[in-house]
């Protein structure tokens, strides 16, 4: 006699006997289900079947199913439930009988009784129909909810793509600011910035060489530090550039005798509204120490251009002289002076 074990869900545990007449595998998915495997003749009262065989802890049998070989209602099914040492694993063994019904109990009646109204008949066509339609519909939402599943899928791929350019972008910024912070922390640059209130928002560490200021004083007044450099302008400059907004600079020199060219701008937030000023000290002891020995060769051709002009002077007198002693004699004089006119016979040449 062909049977199948199943749990209370129904799922197939093992099969005995020839069920190939009753068990069909539909295209698709395939299922272990034994509601999905028999047809729907069969299988419509499978689900109540099980469900009294538990409660009752006895067999159960529905007669008066269509024999899917013949076509006749010769089959029945009888659902045994089997003891287990697990209550919660409970299992049931459906066998299929062909024959004469072992049942008064009808498919139909048992339908009834299982929540049908009395009196009201099972059309098993229409049911199969209602099936059919039921899985019609199920196939459609499905397709919508793929196609929905893809759109969404192509919005999170689009996103991602958004999502992996904005971290290319933010990743070149980064490495940006990576690069001008190296710049700024190298001692190359000399950076100092202060707010309304002349505290100390943030510096680099090369303005220590003009301020004594160390990474806690953050916060503190400007005007609280000892300069390292002479500069009696400082802080006037400061005021001015915040109320005007116009930069100003100046050259200072610190105690070790190095020069910096001083730069006071507007420091601008993101609203373009001045959040205070930025400070700038850039080295220029080399082109001042060359401007310093360009000024010396100045004044040393200079002095140098006086001593030549009154040699210079000094000769054409001696030359003058030296002609009027001639000219009292009665001679030709005897240097020719440029400044003297030209057409005057007079006077001769020196050779």
């Amino acid at each position: 006699m062909p049977a199948v074990l199943v749990d209370k869900q129904l799922q197939i545990i093992r099969l005995y006997g020839d069920t190939g007449p009753f068990l069909r595998f539909k295209p698709g998915e395939p299922t272990l289900n034994l509601l999905g495997l028999l047809p729907p003749t069969i299988g419509a009262p499978l689900e109540t079947l099980a469900e009294e065989a538990l409660a009752r802890r006895c067999a159960v049998v529905v007669g008066s199913l269509a024999d899917p070989a013949t076509g006749k209602l010769t089959l029945s099914m009888r659902v045994s439930p089997l003891d287990t040492p697990d209550e919660g694993d409970s299992r049931l063994l459906v066998s299929f009988i062909r024959g004469e019904s072992a049942s008064n109990t009808s498919a139909a009646d048992f339908l009834l009784r299982g929540g049908s109204r009395p009196g009201e008949a099972v059309d098993w066509s229409e049911a199969l129909r209602l099936s059919h339609e039921e899985l019609e519909s199920s196939r459609e939402e499905l397709q919508a909810l793929n196609e929905e599943l893809r759109a969404s899928n192509d919005q999170l791929n689009l996103a991602n793509d958004d999502l992996a350019t904005a971290n290319a972008r933010l990743r070149s910024k980064i490495e940006e600011l990576e690069t001008q912070s190296n710049v700024l922390s190298s001692g190359a640059v000399r950076t100092l910035f202060l707010d309304h209130e002349l505290r100390v928002r943030w510096f680099t560490p090369a303005i220590r060489e003009l301020f004594p200021l160390m990474p806690g004083d953050t916060g503190r007044c400007i005007t609280d530090f000892v300069q390292k450099f002479d500069d009696k302008h400082f802080v006037g400059d400061v005021r001015a550039v915040m109320q005007r907004n116009e930069p100003r600079e100046a050259e200072v020199h610190n105690v070790e005798g190095k020069w910096f060219l001083r730069r006071i701008g507007p420091y601008l937030a993101r609203t373009d509204m001045p959040a205070g000023v930025a400070v700038t000290f850039s080295d220029i002891t080399a082109r001042k120490r060359a401007e310093e020995q360009l000024q010396a060769r100045n004044e040393e051709l200079e002095c140098f251009n006086k001593i030549a002009v009154g040699r210079e002077l000094r000769m054409i007198e001696l030359k003058r002289q030296i002609n009027e002693l001639f000219n009292q004699r009665g001679e030709p004089a005897r240097y020719a002076l440029e400044f003297e006119a030209k057409d005057n016979d007079s006077y001769g040449k020196y050779e």
